[in-house]
């Protein structure tokens, strides 16, 4: 019997109370074993079992409003940061659950990665509905490594990503910086994302391009 099948016979307790012990090494930034977790997803919006999606909201809920406190935008959320968390998991619920939850993921870091997108999602659209200024991403990306992938969980460093910002000279861009490179979403998933702001795979696509030429060039110049 495999390993998948054993997690799939595993009662629901042994799934939640080892997905919320491998979760919290991930708070202290330990290695983590994350096929608990990815089960407890797929228990709940893979195969609608109630007591499943529950144990997601109880643990999950409390993980993004923390998340979304660090969040660069939040100073200018008027909005309690747990609602803001159980919109994001509903957004992800509903759209998993629309389009199959196995048929978009397999493993749970680019689960966890269109989660967090959705938390962002949450709190943008919340300043675009009041109608307030959006304030510069304030968010550190390893600029060494571009223009590849890195994880948001790398260092943060407010002058990097302001020297950044000086360099795309762009908020649009900006934000599209943060959602490829940092987070780690592709196009396609962008604009399903932000229709109001891409249209188009092909304009994200050469938004990007003109992004890295600008990072290329910064760097040949030494300004990175």
């Amino acid at each position: 019997m495999s390993l998948k099948d054993n997690l799939h016979q595993l009662h629901l307790d042994i799934i939640v109370r080892r997905c919320s012990e491998e979760t919290a090494k991930w708070q202290r930034r330990l290695a983590q074993d994350t096929r608990y977790c990815f089960e407890l997803f797929r228990r709940g919006i893979g195969d609608g079992m109630a007591d499943a999606l529950l144990q997601i909201y109880a643990l999950y809920v409390p993980l993004l409003a923390r998340r979304a406190e660090r969040h660069p935008a939040i100073s200018a959320v008027n909005e309690d940061t747990q609602h803001l968390a159980r919109i994001a998991l509903a957004h992800f619920c509903k759209s998993c659950m629309q389009k199959g939850f196995l048929t978009r993921f397999i493993e749970f870091k680019p689960m966890m990665n269109y989660l967090i997108a959705c938390l962002h999602t949450a709190i943008m659209e919340h300043l675009w509905t009041t109608r307030r200024e959006i304030p510069v991403l304030d968010e550190d990306i390893t600029l060494s490594t571009l223009p590849g992938s890195p994880t948001d969980d790398d260092a943060r460093s407010t002058d990097t990503w302001r020297a950044l910002g000086r360099i795309i000279q762009n908020p649009q861009d900006e934000q599209l910086a943060y959602l490829r490179f940092v987070l780690g979403i592709k196009p396609k998933e962008i604009i399903r994302l932000y229709p109001q702001v891409w249209e188009s795979e092909r304009e994200v696509s050469v938004a990007l391009q003109r992004i890295r030429r600008k990072l290329l060039r910064a760097s040949d110049l030494g300004e990175l």
